[in-house]
């Protein structure tokens, strides 16, 4: 799989996370935010995506859009090291992630 839909991927996800994480701070409820973020979303991957949204905030998703748009333009620029630059910009994320709990 080329690297850029995977970014690509991820930036959709953040996007979805962000939106949701809006409506949860303009007052609607968890289970509201998640239906109007994320309309398809499979049961298998629900619990997984309530934590995700437990644990941000705007700000930091605003940080991971940041990051993963500069991470899709590095790679348009230097295509050759495209992979690498999206393991990076990834792994970046999950670090920052898991040190903030």
């Amino acid at each position: 799989i080329y690297p850029g839909m995977i970014i690509m991927s991820a930036q959709r996800q953040a996007a979805a996370l962000h939106k949701a994480r809006l409506s949860i701070e303009e007052g609607r409820s968890e289970l509201e935010a998640l239906d109007s973020g994320f309309p398809r979303l499979h049961f298998s991957r629900k619990t997984l995506v309530e934590t995700a949204l437990r644990n941000t905030s705007v700000e930091r998703m605003g940080r991971v859009i940041a990051q993963l748009a500069d991470a899709a333009f590095d790679m348009r620029k230097q295509s050759s090291l495209a992979e690498v630059i999206a393991q990076r910009a990834l792994l970046a994320i999950a670090v920052n992630a898991r040190r903030r709990g």
